[in-house]
Formats: C-alpha cells, structure tokens, sequence
C-alpha cells in the first residue's frame, strides 16, 4: 500500500470545513466517510486519505446552481457543457474538488480527482481511491430507495472495485434512460472504459 501525505494543517482545514455543513449534509459525508474507511481498508488503500476525501466529497453539495456555475469559471475550469447548465447541481463535485485544493490544499492528484468526478464516474476509469469514494457515496444506507439493488452493490463494492463500479454505472444510466432523463456523457465514457479494461 502506498500512503498518501496529507499534512495536519489540511486535515485540520478540510475538517473545519465540513463542520459548517447543514446538519444532514454532515450527516451524509459522515457515513461516506465511515463506509470508505472500511472499503479502504479491505482493498489496501490509505485509510486516512481516503476517509478524509470521502468525508469532504460533498463540500459544495449545498452551493446553488448559480454558484456552481459561477465558480466553474472563475475556477477556470472546463466549459460547462448543455447538460451540465441544465442540471448544475451536478457540478458540485468539480466545484469542490477545485475549491479544496485552493482553499485547503488538497492537491493530491489522486484525492483531486476523486471528488472532481464522485458524481458521474470519471472518463478515464478511475483508481481504487476514486472507486472507493464514489461507491461509498452510494451506498450510504439514506440512499436505499434511489439504489434498491444497494445490498448487491455493497457485496461486490467489498470483492471488485470496478466490477461494483460497472454495475453502479449499468444500472443507473439504465435507470435514467427508464425515467426518460438525460445522462451525462462523462457516465457512458467511464462505464466504456471499465468494460474494455474488463475485456
């Protein structure tokens, strides 16, 4: 296992931080946190890294749409896609990722990229750490009723990181396609990436 160094100033900042959540807000990246710890655990990963990143995944979860979209550019970060105007609250996590690394920072590439991506799975398929923090994510218990098939998921989360990553992703494109929503492009990238690496 290699072991990510996080100094004690940002752990002290990205914890200050969570803090000032709304309560349920907390709540949740509390669980995540707890959740991605054992997940950590089990796959090998840096517990303290990965919990941390779990924790602060949703650090901008209660920005409004407006916010996100305003951060995106004055961030400098990639041009907002159609999709992503329509549905801003998407953008939390690129949001966040880019705002923790400024504010606290979290400049980790592989903690970075975790979070930048924990809302639609990332193109390029992802590490074990970004698997961990974006299952943990949805398979907090609350969750239960958008991912009834979260027991399933929790077993093959513990076992195969991007087989429960490509079945999250199988399942909840499909899921949207039902319910007549749109996906975001970045879900169908990554979920192609993990299959031809599975190939």
């Amino acid at each position: 296992m290699t072991t990510i160094e996080i100094s004690g100033r940002v752990f002290d900042r990205i914890q200050r931080r969570m803090r000032r959540l709304p309560p349920g807000l907390l709540e949740h990246c509390q669980r995540v946190e707890q959740i991605a710890r054992e997940l950590a655990e089990r796959h090998d990963q840096d517990v303290e890294a990965t919990g941390l990143t779990a924790l602060a995944h949703d650090a901008t979860k209660h920005f409004s749409g407006v916010e996100n979209l305003l951060r995106m550019e004055e961030y400098d970060l990639p041009p907002v896609t159609e999709f992503e105007r329509r549905n801003p609250a998407i953008l939390h996590g690129m949001v966040g990722a880019e705002l923790l690394k400024r504010e606290d920072g979290l400049g980790h590439p592989q903690l970075y990229d975790a979070i930048y991506w924990h809302t639609v799975g990332n193109p390029a398929g992802g590490d074990a750490i970004a698997h961990i923090v974006f299952l943990a994510d949805k398979l907090d218990p609350v969750k239960v009723k958008r991912y009834p098939w979260q027991a399933e998921l929790k077993e093959l989360a513990e076992n195969d990181l991007p087989a429960a990553m490509t079945m999250f992703l199988t399942r909840n494109v499909t899921r949207m396609l039902d319910k007549g929503s749109l996906v975001h492009p970045a879900a169908i990238h990554a979920r192609n990436t993990l299959l031809l690496a599975a190939a």
